[in-house]
């Protein structure tokens, strides 16, 4: 659990849909929240970004240290007996089904395969945005250790201009990252620390906190980027509503309702809606699997 500090270009009172949020925080958040555009001064913040912080909020949150928990999550599911297979598989999967459950022995298949559920799902809402962030030596040897994360929220300014994100965040090891950009359609995970777009994340986050302007990038592993699993309408968790052949294919047999249970569109937000997917991704497995 770290302090979350959030910077505002507007006061709390003027902005309802930040106020309403933070009035459905105070009844969970441990600790409670606390108010004030005294926090500006209180991390070093620039007070005339974005032609002014007029607010700012915080409490406490949960940080995850996403690469070392996706590496207990897989250690976990490994101690809970599953069997891992690496495979390639193209193309919708309802006309695969049967032959999966045959090699596989399963009873139900579940596609978290992200921006691949565009093939795999056939969906053509699925769209992947592009994502970096800058990872910073943390260790207080250029710049005063950061321990809370800190944002200023995107927002489109009244004269019609846009300005992203900027956020630091600190990792458990030392490390602090900074971001982020969002690139509808890029594919290509060729970016560097010296890319246009990644130069711009450091420019903001160095225009919200000026001592980030001594900060060395991690020599071993500067800059990560991925492609977020977007879909332009909603997180899709649910089991497919079609059914196939029993043999798999087209023809005129006997059909099967379709044991394919679909968790994929988390977009940007993968880790907040991870638990209440996962739950009820299981339970639509278990009703699959009861049926059987």
């Amino acid at each position: 659990m770290k302090m979350f500090t959030s910077f505002l270009t507007r006061p709390i009172e003027e902005d309802e849909p930040t106020a309403h949020k933070i009035r459905q925080l105070e009844a969970v958040v441990p600790g409670g929240i606390r108010l004030g555009v005294d926090l500006v001064q209180k991390y070093g913040a620039n007070a005339n970004v974005r032609g002014g912080l007029k607010d700012a909020y915080e409490h406490l949150a949960p940080i995850i240290d996403t690469d070392t928990a996706m590496m207990y999550l897989l250690s976990l599911v490994v101690k809970k007996g599953a069997t891992l297979h690496k495979r390639e598989i193209h193309g919708d999967l309802r006309p695969q089904e049967q032959e999966l459950f045959a090699t596989y022995k399963a009873n139900a298949i579940v596609n978290a395969s992200g921006v691949g559920a565009a093939d795999l799902a056939s969906d053509g809402d699925v769209l992947p945005v592009r994502g970096a962030l800058l990872r910073a030596v943390n260790d207080g040897s250029c710049f005063p250790k950061i321990d809370n994360a800190m944002i200023v929220s995107a927002e489109t300014r009244a004269d019609g201009r846009h300005e992203s994100m900027a956020f630091v965040v600190p990792r458990t090891d030392d490390i602090l990252v900074m971001g982020s950009i969002e690139q509808p359609r890029e594919t290509q995970l060729d970016l560097t620390p010296d890319s246009e777009a990644v130069r711009k994340i450091r420019e903001r986050c160095e225009q919200l906190l000026p001592a980030l302007r001594e900060a060395k990038l991690d020599p071993a592993y500067p800059l990560a980027q991925g492609l977020r699993p977007y879909r332009t309408t909603r997180l899709r968790v649910e089991r497919e509503n079609s059914s196939v052949p029993l043999g798999g294919g087209g023809g005129d047999g006997d059909r099967s309702a379709s044991c394919i249970v679909h968790c994929y569109g988390h977009g940007g937000g993968g880790w907040s809606t991870a638990f209440g997917a996962s739950r009820e991704c299981a339970r639509l497995v278990d009703q699959v699997i009861k049926e059987k």
